[in-house]
């Protein structure tokens, strides 16, 4: 990764997202209508709202999603899950929580007038998306009460999170669902070590079932091994129910560019 690179991503989120996450919440500018400009937009490809609404989609087929489920979205960005929740389940109890201010700004314009609909900024640190500090990672604390969701959701999260914290991460998930409770989040899965001969990204071994594209920057993309998720099941008593194949190793066609899990909670 080229030290420009590294700049830009800096410049971005330690000075232009804090700026920007200002203009949301104290002018009429940027009002949270519609979608965000594309240059706000820090969640990936693609068009907002679709994209929002295949996230949806997927978790109504993969992991059972229903209006009466109690929803956590860790690492909820800029909103674009949490706006597809609140068009067709306008009642829902969802909680949400993202260090980037600008996510958590737009996403509140967005989400006014649902009552159930909660986002929180916390201030988490990580390298790439909240590069001037915080409590590390592997130490922070869900701010939701034991056994208090049915559905805990993270997007691209643990893609950016190294071992230490990752482990701390789900454990705090497991931690916020209520008996049967659902944990969904995506991966780079690593099912044979390193090697993919179509891969998106490189990976690198760090040790513990870990790998990372940029040994400069290990939060940029960061990929576990099967076994790293299989233990942390066995250790929280909860159940790897399934394994959701991406796109991203070997460059075929399917729902999601990143690998999918599934773990439920004993009832």
């Amino acid at each position: 990764m080229s030290r420009s690179s590294r700049t830009g991503r800096w410049f971005k989120y330690a000075v232009a997202a804090p700026v920007l996450g200002a203009v949301v919440r104290f002018t009429p500018f940027l009002d949270g209508n519609g979608a965000p400009p594309d240059f706000m937009n820090f969640a990936g490809a693609g068009e907002f709202r679709a994209v929002g609404r295949h996230q949806r989609a997927m978790l109504q087929q993969r992991a059972g999603l229903t209006g009466a489920d109690r929803v956590l979205d860790i690492g909820s960005g800029i909103g674009r899950l949490a706006v597809a929740l609140a068009e067709i389940y306008p009642d829902m109890t969802y909680r949400g929580f993202d260090p980037v201010e600008l996510g958590v700004a737009w996403s509140r314009k967005a989400l006014q007038g649902y009552s159930g609909f909660e986002v929180l900024r916390v201030r988490v640190a990580n390298s790439f998306y909240a590069p001037t500090g915080g409590i590390r990672a592997e130490e922070f604390e869900f701010p939701y009460p034991p056994g208090s969701k049915d559905l805990a959701v993270a997007l691209s999260v643990f893609t950016h999170l190294g071992a230490a914290a990752a482990r701390q991460y789900f454990s705090q998930a497991i931690q916020c669902l209520a008996p049967g409770g659902r944990l969904y989040l995506t991966t780079f899965l690593l099912r044979d070590g390193p090697a993919h001969t179509a891969a998106a990204f490189e990976f690198y071994a760090l040790g513990e079932g870990t790998y990372v594209a940029s040994a400069d920057e290990p939060d940029l993309a960061v990929a576990f091994e099967q076994s790293f998720w299989a233990g942390l099941a066995q250790e929280h008593g909860v159940q790897l129910d399934q394994v959701f194949p991406g796109t991203w190793a070997d460059g075929s066609v399917g729902d999601d560019f990143q690998d999918a899990l599934l773990f439920v909670k004993p009832g």
